[in-house]
């Protein structure tokens, strides 16, 4: 600040920058918790409220010594009067370095940061971003979806790319590949997937039953992909040796047209009578009591039936 208000006769590197910068870094570090840090400014302050405490006492020994006896409680009277600030100041000091080495509140205070705490320097990016509604959510949320679109997809996939993916790109891959065939004829996309190998055709329809009911539950993924992927993504299932989402997807599949059977449920009206009509009818439905039970049913087997059956998913 010093050095900005153009007060340059004033300005130290140590006192105006160093120090400063040292001090906020050790507390930011002492904020996150960070326990092994803390003995340094610990230390610090003990050594540096000692040495000042030991310098005062050492002047006003030396000046009392140097006095007639008759003057000594007269000048020691007087002279602890301006010195009694800086007695008190450096005296902080010395508390404050025993707090940090032996308070048993601050090691509970700093076990609790270290666990929960919020790092400082994202806060305070959070703050500044603040003013433009830029919060660190929906930049993550931003960057999320940034990263997805960016992805690598690939239009052919070869035995060498599929053993160097790794287990999350590998089922994202395979979906990918199908999607790039079949969106090229996006109505008759069901007949281009169905045309398709076994383990494709499971890769794919699973794929969109877990987007789909994690966006809006098994009500919406049946507005929008009907009976025909479902029944799908039920041999999907049964492919990868997923019995119980198998078994759940035959249920969630069996609620829908018991349902479906009652009365039509989306019939031909306008967008905003048929989003009044799809909310009223999942109000009704027994098909959202599934919605936490998939999250539940163990779904895996699917990367590693790929594994497992590498040359079945090998396409140009």
């Amino acid at each position: 600040m010093l050095a900005l208000t153009g007060d340059a006769a004033h300005f130290r590197i140590l006192t105006s920058v160093l120090l400063p910068a040292v001090i906020i870094f050790w507390v930011a570090s002492l904020w996150q918790g960070d326990t092994q840090r803390r003995h340094v400014p610990a230390f610090i302050l003990l050594l540096y409220g000692g040495g000042n405490l030991f310098n005062y006492g050492r002047v006003i020994l030396g000046t009392a010594l140097a006095e007639r006896p008759a003057d000594v409680g007269l000048f020691l009277q007087v002279s602890l009067r301006p010195l009694g600030f800086p007695v008190l100041h450096a005296s902080c000091y010395i508390v404050a370095g025993l707090a940090l080495s032996l308070s048993p509140s601050l090691y509970a205070f700093f076990d609790h940061q270290s666990q929960r705490a919020e790092n400082p320097w994202a806060a305070l990016s959070d703050w500044l971003l603040g003013f433009v509604s830029l919060d660190r959510a929906s930049r993550e949320a931003r960057q999320s979806s940034l990263d997805y679109e960016n992805r690598t997809r690939y239009p052919v996939l070869t035995r060498a790319t599929l053993e160097s993916l790794d287990d999350n790109d590998l089922f994202g891959a395979i979906h990918d590949y199908v999607s790039i065939k079949a969106d090229r004829a996006h109505s008759n996309r069901f007949a281009i997937v169905s045309s398709m190998p076994r383990g494709f055709q499971a890769v794919y329809s699973t794929w969109w039953v877990a987007a789909e009911v994690s966006n809006g539950g098994f009500h919406q993924y049946f507005y929008n992909q009907g009976t025909n992927w479902a029944f799908m993504a039920l041999e999907g299932y049964k492919l990868f040796g997923a019995n119980e989402k198998a078994a759940l997807m035959a249920r969630a599949i069996d609620t829908f047209l018991q349902e479906e059977t009652k009365e039509p449920r989306f019939p031909e009206v306008t967008p905003a009578q048929m989003i009044e009509g799809f909310v009223k009818s999942r109000e009704v439905s027994k098909l959202p009591e599934l919605d936490r039970l998939f999250y539940e049913t163990d779904g895996g087997g699917a990367v590693a039936y790929i594994r497992g059956h590498i040359d079945e998913f090998v396409a140009d």
